[in-house]
């Protein structure tokens, strides 16, 4: 309910909420990950995949344990740009954490609001716990800040033992992942 119909999202399986109207990327079972993901061309159609990402752009991806079946490098990429939000769904976005004055170079993927979101759970709206900058502006839990894709710095102004900015979706963060089939 955090996204529109329009907006791109990613499971292996298609579920039909995550690309309602559109198909960004094929649906992938695991003979297809199998397939595309070994042998001669596994390094070629994994960056084509990660360029499909960059490109589209893709602002969630639902949980799947496909997920698991891709490429070391297409998982790390996903680690990297898209955070555990709320039940089965993944954020765009980046984790942030380190000592104060730590400065990390991170990229944004999707244009959009993003939420800055200290600690695991929830946020407090302009609290000031684990303030970041980003951007030339300081960020207390809760604040948003526009952000076009691509590269940027952070810089800790406190030690943040954890934390993530991710697109500023209405409902605040809870338990993730969950997993999305019934076992």
């Amino acid at each position: 309910r955090d996204f529109a119909p329009t907006d791109a999202g990613f499971q292996p399986e298609s579920a039909l909420f995550c690309q309602a109207g559109r198909q960004p990327i094929p649906t992938l079972f695991s003979q297809h990950i199998y397939r595309r993901f070994s042998g001669p061309d596994r390094e070629r159609n994994a960056a084509a995949l990660l360029e499909s990402f960059r490109a589209l752009p893709i602002q969630f991806l639902v949980e799947s344990f496909r997920l698991n079946q891709f490429p070391v490098e297409v998982r790390r990429f996903w680690a990297e740009n898209y955070q555990p939000y709320r039940a089965s769904v993944f954020v765009a976005g980046r984790r942030l954490a380190g000592a104060r004055d730590a400065e990390i170079d991170f990229e944004i993927l999707v244009p959009g609001a993003y939420r800055w979101i200290p600690g695991r759970g929830g946020w407090i709206p302009g609290g000031g716990a684990h303030p970041v900058w980003v951007e030339g502006r300081t960020l207390a839990a809760g604040e948003v800040v526009e952000l076009a894709a691509g590269r940027y710095l952070a810089r800790l102004l406190e030690d943040v033992p954890d934390g993530m900015l991710v697109l500023a979706v209405d409902d605040p963060p809870g338990p993730a992942p969950l997993s999305f089939y019934e076992n």
